[in-house]
């Protein structure tokens, strides 16, 4: 049955007990923000349960609340009021809000839901009334006598939508010409003090003087259930008509308001976000204050004592206010017990790069368990929040120890539990590649390669941690291919044969942080190997995640190619192991080249020179020959030294799994005399002599050159002072 109820205002003649009443002068309301009303009000019932909420009402303030009986006959409400200063009209107009789960017992055919009722003293019940049939999911309202409705309009009011939600009803009855009404109001706007019910009711009486039971049900059944029951609100009882609270209708911008925790400790934050696309500015108030955009995000820090935070948006048709609570945790008991050891530790190798850890889950009976510490071989490696843990770009064919430790929310950990892990066999590698990044060696002592072999794409770096690995650099890089771009490739010169290709790849882009924002086609070879790659669903945000193919070359190329689904593709890093080469002997990988120039090869004493080099099947580069030129380098680029003040022999050596190849280049320092002559051959850094490359020196000249010695005056022909 849909959830369907409205108002109920009975008569004293329906009552089988006596009751007594308050005296009410009309206007007379009632908020139900104070549980006072429950020592004015009576409340009358035949087997239902009724409550005061302090919050949960309309705007957050307090409501009455009603759980109906389950036995299918009798009444209930709030109720009792003997109008003092009677008069020829009566008003009543109230808020309720259906439970999500609010049934009719369908064995009670033409259950009565009163709206509300003509007056007391007469021989038999008047009453407006909306009539349910179990047969069909919807009311039909008329005017009953002795529980038998007639006057009934054509029209049904289905408030099955309505669950969950405010609505406002009003009843009016005027004694002179036995007219009754019913009005509705919703929030959105789909009923605005509506005339839903408008009768002229020949049973006339000569005036109102009681409302026995108000907000209540008459002769009805329903279904228990923790979400069965109804809210009564903002009730208001006038001589005239009233019409729905100012703001009930929304006329003011669309506004979302939340915070993303209720509740936080002393001393912590909370993030406050809102969204009004309509308005056109917004106002805080409350716990904080100022002008707002009309979108945004902002942290409020240090709370140490609950706080309401209220944000009021606006536009030309009127404003919107909306408010959210955050209150301060109980502090934690004192707990030094640390959780239960993790038991059932069990792990699968599903590549040779990968193991996957599951086991049973801890318990904690003190400040409740925070997650999980994973360990491979004595170091810690991670955390994990579940029972699984994925330990990402290990090299093949190796053995590790993993152990397992609970956290509890005080930070006591348990013993370890362990077990060990063998991953499986790999080939030689033959390319590893840090996509997006520069050269890296890991905690392995793998080298890994600058980004190279792509034929289209952007860089892209952060600074996030990620998890899932020990090696969190080469996943905090990668390549992404715009739409616009072609479509990404990666392409390596190999020899024909057998080869493993290991993908590796991180979610790290917030826009992408959910499923579906992001997915992607791989082809190796033309194979498609990852159809519709979901890197966020497959492993979350800012962890790691491993693919790996087998894949057979025969044109002496690997090409690796990605295609665009949903946003741009992407990845971190590619590894490739050669297992077998075509003929079936065993792997020989092709030996490196290396391409290595200088610009100029002379240059003038304090001068630069620019290096350049480029290499084929080589992984790495190692400098050497000058301070300035030492250490690591990638397999392709540039670098410029100087100044130069002497002839300088740089090598460089390049190494793949083919071997290694070492490269030398030679760059001549010409020098500069006191004068600006410039030596142009002999590379020492000493200008030309008159005998430039000659013999023994004459007497003659040595005598001189002692007598009126002196640079400047005379100078020897091999340079000397």
């Amino acid at each position: 049955m849909p959830l369907l109820l409205l108002l109920i205002i009975v008569t004293a003649a329906l009552s089988p007990q006596a009751h007594a009443g308050i005296v009410i002068n009309l206007p007379y309301e009632e908020n139900f923000d104070s549980g006072t009303y429950q020592s004015s009000l009576t409340w009358v019932s035949e087997g239902a349960t009724h409550q005061w909420l302090p919050s949960g009402g309309w705007f957050g303030g307090g409501a009455a609340k009603f759980t109906p009986p389950t036995n299918g006959q009798g009444y209930s409400g709030l109720g009792l009021f003997d109008i003092a200063n009677r008069s020829n009209q009566l008003n009543v107009r109230f808020l309720i809000y259906w439970g999500a789960r609010y049934t009719i017992d369908s064995s009670f055919e033409g259950n009565k839901w009163v709206i509300a009722n003509r007056a007391s003293g007469l021989d038999d019940d008047r009453l407006i009334a909306m009539q349910h049939s179990y047969y069909e999911s919807s009311w039909q309202p008329g005017i009953c006598q002795n529980i038998e409705c007639s006057y009934r309009p054509d029209s049904k009011f289905d408030i099955s939508q309505w669950t969950e939600q405010w609505i406002s009803v009003e009843f009016e009855g005027i004694i002179d010409s036995g007219v009754m009404r019913v009005y509705i109001s919703t929030q959105d706007g789909t009923y605005n003090d509506t005339v839903y019910l408008d009768v002229d009711n020949p049973m006339r009486s000569s005036q109102w003087d009681m409302i026995q039971i108000i907000g209540g049900y008459f002769n009805g059944g329903a279904t228990a259930s923790s979400d069965n029951y109804y809210l009564i609100d903002e009730l208001r009882i006038d001589s005239r008509h009233i019409g729905p609270l100012i703001g009930f209708i929304a006329a003011g911008p669309d506004v979302s308001f939340s915070s993303n925790a209720s509740a936080v400790e002393s001393g912590g934050s909370v993030s406050l976000t809102w969204n009004a696309p309509n308005a056109s500015g917004c106002t805080a108030s409350g716990s904080w204050n100022g002008d707002k955009g009309t979108s945004g995000t902002e942290v409020i820090t240090n709370i140490t004592s609950a706080q309401t935070y209220t944000l009021v948006c606006s536009n030309t048709e009127g404003e919107t206010s909306r408010s959210v609570s955050v209150s301060i945790k109980a502090p934690l008991p004192a707990d030094d017990t640390p959780p239960s050891d993790p038991i059932n530790v069990n792990w699968l190798a599903l590549s040779n790069t990968q193991v996957d850890l599951a086991w049973s889950p801890s318990t904690d009976s003190g400040s409740g368990l925070s997650g999980y510490r994973v360990y491979r071989d004595g170091t810690l490696i991670g955390n994990a929040a579940t029972t699984r843990y994925s330990d990402v770009l290990l090299p093949g064919g190796s053995e590790y120890t993993y152990e397992i430790t609970a956290i509890d929310n005080a930070g006591n950990e348990s013993a370890r539990s362990s077990v060990v892990a063998l991953t499986q066999s790999a080939g030689d590698a033959v390319y590893r590649i840090n996509a997006g990044g520069s050269a890296y060696t890991d905690s392995f002592g793998r080298v890994w390669a600058a980004d190279s072999g792509a034929n289209t794409g952007n860089q892209d770096s952060v600074s996030a941690r990620i998890s899932g690995t020990s090696e969190e650099r080469l996943f905090q890089s990668q390549r992404w291919d715009a739409s616009g771009a072609p479509e990404l490739q990666y392409s390596f010169t190999l020899a024909n044969g057998q080869y493993t290709v290991n993908l590796y790849f991180a979610e790290t882009y917030s826009g992408a942080f959910g499923t579906g924002l992001r997915t992607m086609d791989v082809y190796v070879e033309g194979i498609l190997q990852l159809d519709d790659l979901d890197v966020y669903a497959e492993a979350g945000a800012n962890t790691a995640l491993a693919k790996s193919f087998s894949a057979t070359v025969t044109d002496a190329q690997l090409d690796i190619a990605w295609v665009h689904g949903v946003d741009n593709p992407m990845v971190s890093a590619i590894e490739v192991l050669q297992e077998s080469i075509s003929d079936g002997s065993s792997p020989q990988p092709a030996a490196p080249t290396v391409t290595f120039t200088a610009d100029p090869l002379t240059v003038s004493s304090g001068g630069s020179v620019v290096l350049s080099w480029s290499s084929s099947n080589a992984m790495n580069c190692t400098a050497s020959g000058d301070e300035n030129w030492i250490g690591g380098k990638s397999p392709s680029g540039s670098e410029t030294l100087g100044p130069l003040t002497q002839n300088r022999t740089y090598m460089l050596s390049c190494s793949g799994a083919g071997g290694t190849l070492q490269r030398s280049v030679q760059v001549q320092v010409s020098a500069v005399d006191n004068g600006g002559n410039e030596n142009e051959g002999n590379g020492n850094g000493v200008p030309n002599g008159e005998s430039q490359g000659g013999g023994a020196l004459h007497p003659l000249i040595v005598l001189a050159w002692l007598v009126f010695g002196g640079l400047g005056k005379m100078r020897l022909p091999y340079g000397g002072a």
